[in-house]
């Protein structure tokens, strides 16, 4: 991935990692930490949890300031790529599921497409 953005002179936006466990949860970086599209994260997991009848997000970001051994803290602190680990839970409805990811997929596309690239 170094080596992509090195030949390419490109950056990575955002980054997600999927899991299962035992309840849903995003786990996110520190929210005073700006990469490459400061408040993306937020803004995103907000406006597509709004579209779920009573759905209200497990919202766990990190304290810290410094890289751990998550993938979000890779693609952020290497990449200050705005990332997300996506927890599903193991007994969430599966029809929650896939709104869950649609509608956050959706409002994904609808802010990187509003934004003016340099």
């Amino acid at each position: 991935m170094v080596r992509k953005v090195q030949e390419s002179g490109g950056k990575f936006v955002f980054a997600a990692d999927f899991h299962s466990t035992w309840e849903d949860i995003f786990y996110t970086n520190n929210e005073e930490l700006e990469g490459n599209f400061p408040g993306l994260i937020p803004k995103v997991i907000k406006r597509s949890s709004k579209r779920i009848p009573g759905y209200v997000p497990n919202i766990r970001p990190n304290k810290g300031n410094e890289r751990s051994v998550t993938s979000n803290s890779y693609f952020f602190f290497v990449h200050q790529a705005e990332s997300m680990t996506f927890e599903v839970g193991d007994n969430t409805p599966r029809d929650i599921i896939q709104l869950k990811g649609k509608y956050l997929g959706q409002e994904l596309m609808k802010i990187l497409n509003k934004k003016k690239w340099k």
